[in-house]
Order: C-alpha cells, then sequence, then structure tokens
C-alpha cells in the first residue's frame, strides 16, 4: 500500500508572555475563527486566504533566512500555523531545501499573536547553488525532450512516465532521516521519494509547461498527488501509485493517470477497504471521464511519442500482441506491431516452469528505441522494423534481464534479479570500446568485461568488442595537415583491426590507424574488426578536407646570396616534401618544417616548385636582385 503524506509537523512553540507592540507593518492583525475550513481547503486556497503572511513567509524561506520575525504580530491558532506553513512549501516546490517537519515558532500569549519563525532547512545556504543547479537541470532534462508538437495528453502522460522511471518509492516511512524524500528534489534528484516527492515535482514540471496543476490530499488514506487541468477539465495524476514496489526498471503503470473523480474512488481498495482513493481535500469536480478507458491506461512501459506515432510494449497476457514492441498512430488511432519479443521468462531452477508475464521494457535516447529480453539489449529506429543486437549478457549477469531503463541523464541500466518479485540489482552500462581519439566516439555496445564493485546496488559494466556489432558511421571535418588516431581499446588477443581509406590522396591511414589529410576532398576511412576470420564489428568515419596546403606567398624577391622564409600550412610533419630547384635559387629546409627558406643563386627570375604531402604540387614565383 502507498499512502505516504508526510508525518505530522513537529511544531515547536515558544510562547512569549511580555507586551509586543505592533508598529509599521504590511499586515493587518487578524483573528482566525476556531471553527476554521483548513482540513477542506487546498493549499493553494489556504495562501490564497492568507495571501499577505503567506508571501512574507515564502520570501523569508527563498532568501534562506534563519528567523523570519513579523514586522507585525499575526493572530493564528496553533493549530494553523502548520497548515499555512506546509501550504507554502506544496504550492511552491521550489522551496524544496526547507523541511516540511520542523519549524520553530514564537507566539506572544494571550493574543496568540505569531512573532517569528524559524525554519529548518535540509541544505545550508552555502550548498544551495549546487543543489538548485541539481535540481533545474533535472527538471529542463525533462522539459527539454517534450515535442513542440505534442498534444496536452501526451505532456501530461511523458511528465507522468519519467519521474516514475527516475523515482523509486522510499518504502522506509517511519524510520527516514533524510526528510529530501518529501520533497521534489528527492524525486527528481535523488531518485527516492514519498508521495509529496511525486506531486510536488510533477506540479512542477507542469508549472513550468504552462498548466494548472493542484497538490491534493486525502487525510483519510494519509496520501497525496496531482489534480491537472488539460482543456478546460479537471483530472487527477497519482505517480506513486503507478511506480510499482518493488521497483523495477522501466515499469510505469498509467492506472492513475488522467482519471476521473469516480474512477478514482473505484480502484484498488485492498481486502480491508483501506487502500482506495477517499476523502480528498478538493471543492474542484474532475468529473470528465474521458481518459477513463484510454488505449494506453493497461500499459506497463513508458510511452514514447515520435514524429506522431507512441511507441510501448504490451504487457497484457493473452492479447493478441502480446509481448511486442507496438506503435500507435496517434490520428488515426491505429496500432501495429514493429517487433515481436519471443523469449520467456523461467523460473530458475525449473526448466518447465516459466513466469506468467512479459518483463522487456523500453527506453528512448532521442535517436533509437532500446528494450530487453531475457539476456539482452537491441535497439531500433523509430521508423523500422529492423532492431540490431545492442547488448549480449554474459557469466557476469548471474540472472534473467527483468528491467531496463535510460535515465535523465541518458545512462543506460539492466535489471538482474532471481524473480520479477524481487528488488532490482542494476547493471549500469557504460562504453568503453571504439573510441576514434580524435574524430568523435563510438558507442557501440559489445560483451562486457568483469564488474567493477557495486556502489549501493547498482553494478557498473563496462564494453569491450567480443559480439558482433552494427555497423556505425561517423563524418568529421578537418584543415589539411592534421593527423589523429582511430582506434579501439580492449581488443581480445585473437581480434584484429584492418584500416583502409577510400582515397589515400586525400586521407592517408597507416596499419596502426594513424591518419593524415593530405589536400581537399572527401573519403572514407574504415576501421573493420575481426576476430580471425569473422568481422565482428565496422567502423566508418566520413572525413571532410576542407582545403588544399597553400604557401602564404606566391612570389617573393630575394637578394643574391641572401635567405627569405615563405610560410607553408596543410603540411603533414611526417610526410617528406619533394623541392624542385632551378640555377637561380633553390630550398633551404628540412623536410618537417613550417617554413620554406629560399636562397638567391643567380640574378634572374625563376619558379620553384614544391610538392606538399605527395600530393599537391605548389609553385612559387623567385626575383632574384
Amino acid at each position: 500500500m502507498k499512502r505516504f503524506v508526510s508525518a505530522t509537523m513537529a511544531l515547536l512553540i515558544t510562547v512569549l508572555s511580555f507586551a509586543f507592540l505592533c508598529t509599521d507593518s504590511e499586515f493587518t492583525t487578524t483573528a482566525l475563527e476556531e471553527n476554521s475550513f483548513f482540513h477542506t481547503m487546498t493549499p493553494k486556497q489556504i495562501i490564497e486566504l492568507h495571501p499577505a503572511i503567506s508571501n512574507y513567509i515564502k520570501n523569508g524561506l527563498l532568501n534562506h533566512q534563519e528567523d523570519i520575525s513579523m514586522d507585525c504580530g499575526y493572530v493564528v491558532a496553533d493549530k494553523h500555523i502548520e497548515e499555512i506553513y506546509r501550504s507554502i512549501l506544496y504550492e511552491n516546490p521550489e522551496l524544496f531545501y526547507v523541511d516540511s517537519h520542523v519549524v520553530d515558532v514564537s507566539i506572544l500569549n494571550p493574543t496568540s499573536t505569531l512573532i517569528s519563525i524559524r525554519p529548518t532547512y535540509l541544505f545550508n545556504r552555502e550548498e544551495l547553488p549546487e543543489k538548485q543547479a541539481e535540481f533545474n537541470k533535472a527538471v529542463d532534462a525533462i522539459i527539454s525532450s517534450i515535442g513542440s508538437d505534442w498534444s496536452d495528453v501526451e505532456k501530461c502522460r511523458f511528465v507522468h512516465d519519467m519521474i516514475a522511471l527516475n523515482c523509486k518509492f522510499y518504502e522506509n516511512k517511519d524510520s527516514a532521516t533524510d526528510y529530501s524524500v518529501f520533497t521534489a528534489y528527492g524525486a527528481l534528484v535523488n531518485g527516492e521519494a514519498y508521495c509529496e516527492g511525486y506531486t510536488l515535482a510533477y506540479n512542477y514540471i507542469m508549472r513550468k509547461l504552462g498548466y494548472t496543476s493542484y497538490f491534493i490530499q486525502s487525510p483519510t488514506v494519509n496520501h497525496a498527488w496531482s489534480l491537472i487541468n488539460v482543456d478546460g477539465y479537471y483530472y487527477h495524476v497519482d505517480i506513486a501509485y503507478d511506480d510499482p514496489t518493488p521497483d523495477t526498471a522501466g515499469r510505469v503503470f498509467h492506472d492513475y493517470c488522467l482519471v476521473s473523480d469516480g474512477q478514482m474512488n473505484a480502484y484498488d481498495a485492498d481486502e480491508n477497504n483501506t487502500n482506495k482513493h477517499t476523502g480528498w481535500v478538493s471543492a474542484i469536480k474532475a468529473e470528465n471521464d474521458k481518459y477513463n478507458l484510454a488505449w494506453w491506461r493497461n500499459i506497463e512501459t513508458a510511452i514514447f511519442t515520435i514524429d506522431g506515432y507512441d511507441y510501448y510494449i504490451d504487457h497484457l497476457y493473452g492479447a493478441s500482441k502480446y509481448g511486442a514492441l507496438l506503435r500507435h498512430q496517434n490520428e488515426l488511432d491505429l496500432i501495429s506491431e514493429v517487433n515481436k519479443i519471443e523469449n520467456r521468462w523461467y523460473v530458475e531452477g525449473q526448466e518447465n516452469t516459466f513466469w506468467m508475464g512479459n518483463y522487456s521494457y523500453l527506453g528512448y535516447d532521442g535517436k533509437y528505441l532500446y528494450y530487453n529480453d531475457t539476456a539482452n539489449v537491441y535497439k531500433i529506429a523509430p521508423n523500422s522494423t529492423q532492431r540490431e543486437l545492442y547488448y549480449k549478457s554474459t557469466d557476469d549477469i548471474p540472472h534473467y534481464i527483468y528491467g531496463f531503463k535510460i535515465d535523465l541523464d541518458g545512462a543506460m541500466y539492466i535489471s538482474s534479479k532471481p524473480s520479477p518479485n524481487d528488488n532490482d540489482r542494476l547493471y549500469k552500462i557504460e562504453y568503453n570500446a571504439n573510441t576514434i581519439t580524435n574524430p568523435t566516439t563510438s558507442t557501440n555496445p559489445t560483451s562486457p568485461t568483469n564488474p567493477t564493485s557495486p556502489t549501493g546496488n547498482t553494478t557498473t559494466i563496462t564494453f569491450t568488442p567480443e559480439v558482433k556489432i552494427p555497423v556505425s558511421k561517423y563524418s568529421k571535418t578537418f584543415e589539411a595537415g592534421r593527423s589523429f588516431t582511430m582506434s579501439v581499446s580492449g581488443l581480445s588477443k585473437n581480434q584484429t583491426i584492418k584500416y583502409t581509406s577510400s582515397d589515400s590522396s586525400i586521407v592517408k591511414v597507416t596499419s596502426k590507424g594513424k591518419m593524415y589529410t593530405l589536400k581537399k576532398g572527401k573519403a572514407t576511412v574504415k576501421m573493420t574488426i575481426r576476430n580471425k576470420t569473422e568481422t565482428v564489428g565496422i567502423v566508418k568515419c566520413n572525413i571532410t578536407v576542407k582545403n588544399n596546403p597553400k604557401l602564404s606567398k606566391s612570389s617573393i624577391t630575394v637578394k643574391r646570396g641572401k635567405v627569405t622564409r615563405v610560410s607553408i600550412s596543410g603540411k603533414v610533419s611526417a610526410i617528406d616534401n619533394k623541392y624542385y630547384n632551378t640555377k637561380y635559387a633553390k630550398f633551404s629546409c628540412s623536410a618537417d618544417t613550417k617554413y620554406l627558406k629560399i636562397v638567391g643563386v643567380k640574378k634572374g627570375k625563376t619558379t620553384l616548385k614544391v610538392k606538399v604531402n605527395g600530393v599537391k604540387t605548389l609553385n612559387l614565383t623567385v626575383r632574384v636582385i
């Protein structure tokens, strides 16, 4: 069960008995009636009821004030201070650095006049800029992935999915020592949160996208979620309930994404009827049931919208397209199969018994879709039906792959565990192979080496070329005269590389992978990786050389017996030039110099020639006086 609004605030009240003089103040001393309606209001309504004191406290928190002193007393009952204070935090997720559990309040009796508030901060003033930068980076990673042509529903659903994929529900509520789990920072940066954290993160991002999204709470079930306005109607979004426990990489439900009041009341009653969404505090009605039976309601992977199609994996057992990567065409509401996933996840130690379910999950890096089966990860272009093997697990991965995801930083993880009911054991996939040192870095996968020591519950795996990889192509532009190395790290003793150039007069490559740009033109350098007689990978680098070698001057004058210099650009130092002298003048320089020295021999006019990089002849007119 997930019903976790944070515990009651520890309100430290200092009672003062001396007289208090109210001088200049922006507040009017106001008494709240004992019969208050706080228990029926949203945080936003509470703030709107008390805007002056709420804004004053908010500004103090934004400025990280240790003591927020009131210019004039504000008469308030003790039990209402918590509601005002927490409402400010719930309506302003950017105040993630404020502890919502502990606040020290000074009150003057017998008038119940609020004098000062001393907040508790989760981060000190010095470390706050770094924490805010981390928070903003995570928010921007989600927002920047949203297409400009997406519908409201696609945006709401995508943000729901990204938060669920990148956050784990923190189950040790009663023993929590890091109260950031109650904040949007906990959900987006630390990757662990209670229901408040999920809700605050969602509301913050959706508001930045221009939507109205409220913080809704239910004292009855001790839980919180969002209520968002889409096209004039309100719908419930409960990401905490849609993020399964135990956490599984890549798995996200859509039961509580854009549903009506009636659907929320109908869902998920357990045998004791204690796990229903009831008793929430909101005067706003969500009566529109437009999306209650949406086609994506039973999807258990993230849904990625690409060029007018929604991509996902069908996990509905017994469905006609069960276990397939599917594509939903939004305009026509048509579903087509992209790729079939055939594997069964057998129970360990029982060859004839398998789990009744599909445990393939989906990720997208902005270019390719990726998904797993029992032992592999595949990649596929959105407009293709041909998949390519991306990663193949070895003995370093002890169990089946039961999960896969790509996080907000683009890092890839697989989950290997004995059964789908166990806690995730994450393996982070990192690239160590096929590095082209100057032009670019390839991210083609290969088999893992021994995993490094685990950090927390994650083991990092690096790749070396051992399995067949697809052809990869890269493009780069250089000036003439450049040299660089195209290489692969981590080759086994049975693997070799052959380098070839499509035009050696433009780009020359040695048997060791050293490349030289010689003259203007285009050439493709190919690196072929082989295991004995089998080709296991090809990397092609399309190189454009944008200029020819040239002299700084086309003609010079030099005195007989004297020396002058002309600079030369685009020359490769490792390749000897050829110099053609005459009886009037001659070259006097070493092969690797960037300058040409010309000696005047005899009065007259002549043309000297130099063949640069062995491919380009340059002429220099010399007048000897």
